[in-house]
């Protein structure tokens, strides 16, 4: 098993699949990193984990990954306290039906979706290729086949907003960063992963800029949606197996093909290209 006895870090670790990732990685892992937004509820989290796995050090850091000056404090802070990182997952996110923009002027969905999962694991990639042998696991979906990136529109701010494609779009968009990371990173020493965790119960949309579109996403998601176990499982598949497909994108933990729009080459570069910029 891969991640037995590593330093795993989690965002969006209070609840849903990143909880629930959290609880099963506590079996096993040497530490665990919670970040969650808030910290009420990052240490709920940790004492629920630490309850039944007294053993595991478990520890709670709190920001906004949509906010660079919060991911910059974040990453300050690991720095401080801890010198290689293992494994990194990326899940923390959230659908939006109403458009709004994060503190940088971003629109929200890209910032937090995208931008959150772009800067904190290029500002971590020191740490994860001090590990030796790290992983950085990026929570996808299904939904990236939605369409493809409008580059004269990524900030969804020209064409009318629409809640549902901007989440598929920052979706394409962590498979395309996904990809090209890997293009980029020793495979010895980093590998990386993009995946579908299927439809997840999640209070992800349940969020201040709710609408009668989010709420009705909601209840579909509570009666019909898995248990967050199971997209906690589809993580772990990742982490655990001994090989993956360095920049492959899994479904149902197992390779997969996604969409003609992640496997443009040259979008995953001008994405990464921009994002620099941004970052």
């Amino acid at each position: 098993m891969f991640s037995a006895g590593k330093r795993i870090i989690i965002t969006g670790a209070s609840s849903g699949i990143g909880f629930a990732t959290a609880f099963r990685f506590a079996q096993y892992a040497g530490e665990l990193i919670l970040i969650s937004r808030n910290q009420d509820r990052g240490e709920t989290a940790r004492k629920i984990i630490q309850t039944q796995y007294p053993n595991t050090p478990v520890h709670v850091l709190t920001a906004d990954l949509s906010s660079p000056v919060s991911i910059k404090e974040l990453v300050k802070q690991i720095n401080t306290r801890w010198h290689s990182v293992d494994v990194l997952v990326n899940n923390a996110g959230g659908i939006f039906f109403q458009r709004f923009e994060s503190i940088d002027g971003l629109e929200y969905t890209f910032s937090l979706n995208h931008m959150g999962y772009f800067r904190l694991a290029i500002k971590l990639l020191p740490l994860l290729e001090a590990a030796g042998a790290a992983r950085i696991i990026n929570v996808s979906s299904v939904l990236h086949r939605l369409a493809p990136l409008d580059f004269s529109d990524l900030q969804h701010s020209v064409q009318p907003y629409r809640g549902f494609f901007a989440y598929g779009r920052s979706k394409l968009a962590n498979i395309l960063f996904t990809r090209e990371l890997a293009k980029r990173t020793d495979p010895r020493i980093i590998q990386a992963a993009s995946l579908h965790p299927g439809f997840i119960q999640s209070n992800f949309a349940s969020n201040p800029a709710g609408s009668l579109s989010g709420h009705i996403f909601q209840i579909l998601s509570l009666v019909f949606g898995s248990s967050p176990v199971v997209g906690s499982a589809a993580v772990a598949f990742l982490a655990e197996s001994p090989h993956i497909e360095h920049g492959g994108y899994y479904s149902n933990n197992s390779l997969s093909i996604p969409s003609k729009y992640a496997r443009d080459e040259a979008a995953a570069q001008r994405l990464w290209d921009i994002s620099m910029e941004l970052a």
